[in-house]
């Protein structure tokens, strides 16, 4: 089976939460050639007290989610964990060359993502 990543946690100055990076470890040839690049997000406050987050690939912003995706409405996830497991299961789409990625109402069921 093959390592998908370690996670490392590190400030930020431009960020007023945590930046996370991701690291693979071991890669197949049969991995999207993506996860050599190197994979950051951010948790991310909206004005309405709501949370969302940003992707970055090489320090370029590719995804800036600022609410919950695959449901009706704009609603900001709930609390900085609901919007952080959604970030992970992104950029695990992202490592496995789901671009872009797309989130299903059953991912955001079997995270236990609060709306």
């Amino acid at each position: 089976m093959k390592h998908i990543m370690v996670l490392v946690l590190m400030l930020v100055l431009h960020w007023p939460l945590h930046d996370h990076i991701y690291i693979p470890s071991q890669h197949s040839s049969s991995i999207a050639p993506i996860i050599q690049e190197k994979i950051t997000y951010s948790m991310i406050s909206n004005p309405d007290g709501s949370f969302g987050y940003v992707i970055f690939i090489n320090g370029t912003m590719t995804i800036k989610q600022e609410w919950v995706p695959a449901i009706q409405g704009i609603h900001g996830f709930n609390n900085k964990t609901d919007a952080e497991k959604m970030s992970v299961l992104m950029v695990n789409k992202i490592i496995n060359g789901d671009m872009p990625p797309a989130i299903t109402l059953e991912e955001i069921d079997s995270l236990n993502i609060t709306l």
